[in-house]
């Protein structure tokens, strides 16, 4: 950008753009079959931590829009608050008193290293066990497509629009990817 700078007739404007790390759930698969399992998952993992220890710098994003963009509402930030407690009562809620076991989890190889053991980690705590299975880049979604695992766990380049990844975040019904965000 220094190139540019400071060039008459030419204004340069900061657009926060980068890459997020989102948990897509298969929602045909019990117990993700349940809102209640999902809404409990949504509590059960501290973004701002996991940011703040391995993406120093950057922002949690707690829903699909950031700040200034179109389809960022304030009013929805808090909605799914870190909550290890409240995930609990929902899986009691949903019939899963001593918690879940989710199973296999893909774990795309262009995550940061540490991000699955830290989710790994804050899901047990609220009584939600993962398997997490290491998948490079274009297998892992590929699996997840097929249905052979509860959840995957990949990088969402975002950009400035809130439509990049819509397909997994909003599927028609039937289909496999989901976001956690219920």
């Amino acid at each position: 950008m220094t190139a540019v700078e400071d060039r008459r007739g030419l204004t340069t404007v900061d657009v926060p753009t980068g890459i997020g790390v989102e948990l897509f759930l298969n929602r045909n698969m019990a117990p993700l079959d349940d809102v209640k399992v999902r809404q409990a998952i949504n509590h059960a993992y501290n973004r701002d931590v996991i940011v703040e220890a391995l993406y120093p710098g950057s922002e949690a994003r707690h829903q699909y829009s950031r700040t200034g963009l179109p389809g960022y509402d304030a009013a929805l930030e808090e909605t799914y608050s870190y909550d290890p407690e409240k995930a609990k009562q929902l899986l009691a809620e949903a019939g899963h008193p001593n918690g879940v076991d989710l199973g296999e989890v893909i774990i795309v190889n262009v995550v940061t290293p540490g991000v699955a053991d830290v989710l790994q980690e804050q899901f047990a705590e609220a009584g939600i066990k993962i398997t997490p299975i290491v998948k490079d880049g274009l297998e892992g979604p590929t699996s997840f497509g097929r249905g052979e695992a509860s959840a995957l766990l990949h990088y969402s380049p975002l950009g400035t629009s809130f439509t990049a990844g819509s397909t997994y975040r909003w599927p028609p019904p039937q289909s496999v990817g989901c976001d956690t965000r219920v």
